[in-house]
This record gives structure tokens, sequence and C-alpha cells, in this order.
């Protein structure tokens, strides 16, 4: 999506060095795969024999996809957002390492700073957040990539300071 906003992804097809690998990427998408289905159709159209075979296969692709990931996300549910352990026999503190001293310091070094760092861990003890960060800082770097024009070093700083409240979000 944002390489088709910024630009860069009809250029990236039209130039013969990346084209390729541009198609053999969107080829791996399963979207693609539903795309196919009526483009081969419409390429076609009253002729449904020529591609009775591409149709069925990623028809049956997309349906096999969608039945893999309803049984990988039932199978993954009950453990996907706890990284707590099952079972243990004692739990033991272990003392705070250079980052969590780091944050306790620039959090003033008393009790305000030991509060920031116990919301520090709870927040990181969690997957949910782990992966919203994640996929938030994977999207900056795209809207990054196909939406900068850096032939001005002043460019990559503005991109810096207007993504930043999109990761604070």
């Amino acid at each position: 999506m944002y390489a088709i906003m910024g630009g860069g992804l009809l250029e990236a097809l039209v130039d013969p060095r990346t084209g390729g690998m541009v198609k053999a990427a969107l080829g791996l998408l399963p979207i693609s795969w539903g795309a196919e289905v009526f483009v081969g159709f419409a390429s076609n159209p009253g002729n449904i024999a020529a591609v009775w075979f591409e149709t069925l296969a990623r028809f049956g692709g997309l349906i096999i996809f969608f039945v893999a990931a309803l049984w990988l996300g039932a199978k993954a549910v009950g453990r996907a957002y706890s990284l707590d352990f099952t079972t243990f026999t004692a739990s033991r503190a272990k003392p705070d390492g250079a980052f969590y001293k780091t944050v306790k310091n620039l959090g003033g070094g008393r009790s305000f700073g030991t509060l920031l760092v116990s919301i520090f861990k709870d927040y990181g003890r969690r997957f949910e957040n782990l992966s919203k960060i994640a996929y938030i800082v994977g999207l900056l770097v795209l809207v990054g990539v196909f939406f900068g024009d850096y032939k001005e070093p002043t460019w990559v700083v503005f991109m810096g300071i207007f993504s930043l409240p999109i990761l604070a979000a």
C-alpha cells in the first residue's frame, strides 16, 4: 500500500533490473493469488477452459492458506500472549541490568525512577505490546523507504520528526 501510494512500486515493476524480483515477491502473497483469478477471467472472457487449471490451483491455495492460518492461530492462541513460565518452583528476582538502571537514573533515581522501571518491566513482558512495537516500527520503515526523498539530508530529519508521533501512539 505504501509502495503504491509513494509511486515506488510502479517504478520498480517497470524497471527491468527489479521488475522480476518485485513480481516474484508479490506472487508469494496470497492476495495476489486471488487477484490472478480475476485477471485470468478478465483476460479470457468466454473461454474459461483456458484458465481453469490456474484458477483451481490458485483458489485451492487460498483455501489451504486460510485453513492453515486458522489452524495455526488456534494452536498458538494460548501461548502467543503470555511469556510467563508455566511452572516454576520459586521466583527469584535478579538484580536490574544496565538498561533498567539507566531508565531508573533517567527517571530521577528515586521513587519515580523505580515506578518507571516497573512500568517498563510490565510493558515488556506482554507479547502483545512487543508485537505492536515491531509492527509500528516496520510500518515506519516502509513509509520512510517509499515516501522518503533523501536528496537533501534535512528530509531524513523531517521524516524522523513526523514519524515519532505515530510511534508514540
